[in-house]
């Protein structure tokens, strides 16, 4: 991925990456600069998959989400780790859970 990529109206920003993972926030048309997503995603074989975001809510908080497998099903579901006053503080609590995304027994 490259750090900084524009295509179609959007640019996406690299903000943090550690080889599994990285942190993108994700510019556009669509939002204001200061109120742009940030998605966490996960590096496997040669392709990225989005596992955490950070949104703005209409409260102006910052929503962090991540997301969980459960061994032995297919799907996953997303889990609210809590909202916060700024999007770095999001990305922050978002990064340091990153390694939840994993599969977890039934």
């Amino acid at each position: 991925m490259d750090e900084l990529k524009q295509d179609s109206g959007y640019e996406e920003i690299l903000v943090l990456i550690d080889g599994d993972f990285s942190v993108i926030v994700v510019m556009s048309a669509a939002y204001r600069d200061e109120d742009a997503p940030a998605y966490l995603l996960k590096h496997e074989n040669g392709a990225y998959q989005r596992v955490g975001s950070c949104v703005i809510g209409i409260d102006d908080t910052w929503s962090a989400r991540i997301s969980v497998v459960y061994t032995g099903e297919a799907s996953s579901e997303f889990i609210h780790i809590g909202d916060f006053d700024s999007r770095a503080d999001a990305i922050v609590h978002l990064w340091q859970r990153r390694r939840v995304v994993s599969f977890l027994p039934e």
